[in-house]
């Protein structure tokens, strides 16, 4: 398992805090992806969205190239990318 540690995203946390999501919205996720996979977003807002979207952790495997977005209670979004 890899874990990063991202400054660009800890110096836009200092700069606006992030309030996390109660609960995994996977509207509002999904909504991210998109925006993101089609270049409309950078990636520090990508994290941000996710993060109020209530995202806690992702798994990303390479085979069968599936990601895993994971919620606070258990709750989890499958992308197949």
């Amino acid at each position: 398992m890899h874990s990063f540690t991202r400054p660009d995203l800890i110096a836009a946390q200092e700069k606006k805090p992030w309030v996390l999501g109660d609960t995994l919205d996977a509207a509002s996720l999904e909504a991210a992806l998109v925006e993101f996979d089609a270049g409309k977003t950078t990636p520090v807002e990508f994290h941000e969205k996710t993060f109020i979207a209530g995202v806690v952790s992702c798994l990303v495997y390479l085979h069968p190239r599936k990601i895993y977005y994971m919620g606070q209670n258990a709750e989890y979004f499958l992308e197949n990318y």
